[in-house]
């Protein structure tokens, strides 16, 4: 199934991402970033934490970022993003 370019994943997969996970992409989404492709890092972190909840529900390994390759650490969104209290 292709999903355009805007969307993160398809909507039955979007569906399994819990409401708090789906408002912090939201949150950190900037339109038009699919065609300039300037992301931030935490779209990319908020993303990845979505794509890893889906990937667990169906027993796939956990995907990494690239600066987690070099640090050896996994993101583990903190409550202020996920509620999205990080310019507070």
């Amino acid at each position: 199934m292709a999903v355009p370019p805007r969307l993160l994943m398809c909507a039955p997969h979007w569906h399994q991402v819990p409401k708090i996970l789906q408002a912090a992409v939201y949150r950190m989404y900037r339109p038009g970033q699919e065609r300039d492709r300037y992301v931030t890092w935490e779209y990319l972190r908020a993303a990845m934490a979505a794509i890893n909840h889906v990937a667990q529900i169906e027993g796939q390994p956990e995907r990494l970022m690239p600066s987690e390759f070099l640090q050896g650490s996994i993101f583990m969104p903190t409550e202020e993003v996920l509620l999205g209290e990080e310019e507070q």
